[in-house]
């Protein structure tokens, strides 16, 4: 071990362990200590005597402290500092990786996309800085890491600490390295503020995109250059560097600060401007094409066409549009908030646009935006990356979109990188800087960073978030609420919030989807202004939400319209909304056309595994499990129908799992009050458009072994007052219903005549003539009986 090494051992003591000398230059010496306390490896500078002369430990000291509290992303936060035999010390996370001068003296010019994608998070990380007050001084490819192919800054504000505590003996580290140096730099000029950073971006970017700096020479040669040369152009040494980004480079490097960008914000939105498809390609970019396919005109052609439909149309768009290897199904996670709570709602809202506005562009696909996020909620947060590609990798994706939102003034940077679920390397990454409010020009933005990176031949496209979706924060964050609640069955409010969204943007066409799918699940007939509006806007939906649109309207016999959702649920067999769509018909019409029940079980299946909250998919396998099941398995379908479900129906089925669960264990029912919440849940809900007022007599427990308690149970619902007026007349139907399949035909019909002075429906008032005609044809009532109820 060296002098300094164990000078430096002594200093830092017992905690910690130095392991060996990375190397330095003549302003500073770099070892890697080892934190034993918690088991981790950090960086330490030594700063050398000459470059240290006359500058107070102590107020050094308090500077770093000053700068420790630069938080950010791309920058290499200072831990802590002091004094090393004499000499000054700082520390720093140890990161795992190269400089990009390294990579730089491997490859020698780097991609366009690659240059950019650092130049973007060089000047993240000065945006930062300079909005507290700290100029660099030293940008240079040495002092950037890359680390997972992530840009980050190191040594901020150790210039100004150094400044700040003493007079600098050394003009090379005060005024930073001359081939980086901006010429009011080099002249010693008291007024360089933060736009001599942004001149050496300048030479960066320059050196990334060209191989070499704009000046060489010895370090007197290359400042005189700075001060008098103009530099060749880029584009005169590199043809295929686009003409918006070699200019924006060489306003960076303009002599007057004044004529170069004025802030990091700035220049990095004139570098991100010039990352969309349309300046890389320096021409005008053709709108973007969606996979489209005509309305089938019938089922049996949708059912003939499938198989080969998908085949040539996978095919012939992957040979027209392929995307690198592994992201043609992404799975969008929601970003983290770093450090502020307040930006967690614009992270889950990113999942939808971002899902929406990648959805169908060439041959990608991602996971169902409104499936991730129920997925999402028992994932911690910050969310880490092997929890993310597990989850992607459970919900059918190959790829996996993570990233993080950090507020930045009144903006915030939105980063995401694009990562195959199997390992932790990068496809793709994107930044974006804007108004939190403004989610469309975030996505928009993001979109085309990762697009011209998977993008394999050709010019990527552009989407626009407007083209597809909604530019309305309001009106998404709407639009989520009404999913969150679908979720839960919580079917009017649902309503309300899909409602509230395309009332906010008239044009957001998966909310007028949305609300018909809700509407339809409470057997109402559709909304015929809706109707008529999903209608004209059903071509800005993407491929699988038309599809799945155009299919739900397809005339013809069942059986035909079941072969036209499997064959659709073959084409997208993780899409939920298809998966159900497959098995409903099944379910409710199957049997009577002699498709086994089974038959719908394995969409369910397979949507449970990917949404395991959703309580539609449950109170469908409650109606699959209920005739077909062993009792145990009824209870335990019961109990994950109860668990996923608002009222009434969780209340409904929380009874029937404690009627289950009694029978099976050879108990007592449950007390009769215990059904008082699911009454009182299921009169509240009857109050509305579409009362489920069959449920009001059975409770909602259809099975023939619990009628007693059912009945039972009833009668002291009515005596409690829960059941009173209509609600209570309602209520005779299943009454009458249900004692019927008892046998007692005549406390049956006695029940439906009641019905008959209900406000229910004609066809339901008239029940109790229709069994009273069907109990007289079996000899069970008195055809006088029957003729007077058919007469009424």
């Amino acid at each position: 071990m060296s002098d300094l090494a164990s000078t430096l051992q002594q200093t830092l003591g017992d905690a910690w362990r130095v392991d060996r000398e990375l190397g330095g230059g003549g302003m500073s010496r770099v070892f890697v200590a080892h934190d034993l306390s918690l088991d981790r490896d950090v960086v330490v500078k030594v700063l050398s005597a000459e470059t240290t002369e006359g500058v107070s430990a102590d107020r050094f000291r308090r500077e770093i402290q000053l700068i420790a509290r630069l938080q950010h992303p791309h920058v290499v936060s200072i831990l802590s500092a002091g004094a090393a035999g004499g000499s000054l010390y700082y520390m720093m996370p140890y990161v795992t990786g190269e400089t990009l001068r390294a990579r730089i003296a491997r490859e020698g010019v780097l991609p366009v996309q690659a240059a950019v994608r650092v130049l973007l998070e060089v000047l993240d990380a000065l945006e930062f800085a300079h909005e507290h007050g700290v100029v660099h001084r030293d940008i240079k490819p040495e002092n950037i890491l890359l680390s997972s192919r992530h840009a980050v800054v190191a040594d901020f504000g150790i210039a100004k600490a150094l400044t700040e505590s003493g007079t600098l003996t050394s003009a090379g580290f005060a005024l930073g390295t001359p081939t980086y140096m901006a010429p009011e730099q080099a002249m010693a000029d008291p007024s360089t503020d933060h736009r001599a950073d942004l001149y050496s971006v300048g030479v960066l970017g320059y050196e990334l995109l060209t191989g070499a700096p704009p000046f060489g020479g010895n370090p007197q040669q290359v400042i005189t250059a700075h001060l008098t040369q103009t530099p060749v152009s880029i584009e005169a040494r590199r043809a295929d560097v686009p003409h918006a980004l070699a200019e924006v480079i060489m306003r960076a490097l303009a002599k007057d600060p004044n004529d170069r960008p004025q802030s990091a914000r700035e220049m990095a939105v004139a570098v991100q401007s010039v990352t969309t498809p349309l300046a890389m390609a320096g021409r005008t970019a053709p709108p973007v094409k969606r996979l489209r396919s005509p309305l089938v005109a019938a089922a049996a052609a949708l059912v003939v066409a499938a198989g080969v439909y998908v085949a040539k149309a996978r095919t012939a768009n992957t040979a027209a549009a392929p995307v690198a290897a592994g992201s043609d199904l992404i799975a969008v996670m929601p970003l983290s908030a770093v450090s502020d709570s307040s930006l967690t709602r614009l992270g889950q809202d990113l999942v939808v646009t971002l899902s929406t506005n990648l959805d169908g562009v060439g041959s990608l696909h991602t996971v169902d935006a409104a499936t991730l996020l129920m997925r999402a909620r028992k994932l911690p947060s910050p969310l880490p990356l092997a929890d993310a590609r597990t989850a992607a990798r459970e919900l059918g994706a190959r790829s996996v979109l993570t990233g993080t939102l950090l507020r930045q003034g009144d903006r915030v940077r939105a980063s995401v990188t694009l990562h195959p679920v199997g390992s932790d390397s990068a496809i793709a990454s994107a930044s974006a800087l804007a108004a939190p409010g403004d989610v469309a020009t975030i996505t928009d933005s993001l979109t085309w960073g990762i697009l011209q990176q998977v993008w394999r031949r050709g010019a990527a496209p552009s989407p626009t978030l407007s083209a597809v979706t909604t530019r309305s924060v309001d009106a998404l964050r709407a639009f989520l609420d009404g999913e969150r609640r679908f979720q839960r069955l919580d079917i009017d409010a649902a309503l309300a919030d899909y409602r509230r969204a395309f009332e906010i943007d008239s044009n957001f066409v998966q909310a007028y989807l949305r609300y018909q799918g809700a509407n339809s699940w409470r057997i109402s007939p559709p909304d015929t202004l809706v109707d008529r509006r999903l209608l004209a806007l059903k071509d800005r939906l993407p491929e699988r939400e038309r599809l799945y649109l155009e299919t739900s309207r397809l005339p013809g016999p069942l059986p035909q319209r079941v072969a036209a959702w499997k064959a659709l649920a073959a084409r997208y067999p993780d899409y939920p909304p298809i998966l159900k769509a497959a098995a409903d018909p099944i379910i409710h019409g199957g049997p009577y056309h002699g498709i086994p029940l089974g038959d719908a079980r394995p969409y369910l299946d397979r949507v449970a595994e990917l949404a395991p909250e959703d309580a539609d998919t449950r109170f469908h396998q409650v109606l699959i499990v209920g005739p077909t099941g062993t009792p145990d398995s009824v209870a335990a379908s019961m109990a994950d129908a109860a668990r996923t479900m608002g009222p009434p129906w969780g209340l409904v089925f929380g009874l029937s799992q404690r009627l289950y669960e009694a029978q099976l264990k050879g108990t007592p029912p449950p007390s009769l009050d215990a059904a008082f919440p699911a009454a009182r849940a299921l009169a509240e809900e009857s109050r509305g458009q579409n009362p489920f007022y069959t449920l009001l007599g059975t409770l909602g427990v259809s099975e023939p072994d619990f009628a007693d308690y059912r009945l039972r149970a009833l009668a002291s619902v009515r005596a409690a007052g829960i059941y009173s007026g209509d609600v209570a007349r309602s209520s005779t139907l299943g009454e009458g219903m249900l004692r019927i399949s008892r046998g007692d035909w005549e406390g049956g019909l006695r029940a439906l005549r009641q019905t008959e002075e209900s406000r229910l429906s004609l066809g339901d008032r008239m029940t109790g003539a229709r069994f009273a005609g069907l109990g007289a044809w079996l000899g069970a009532v008195e055809v006088a009986t029957a003729d007077s109820a058919l007469r009424r």
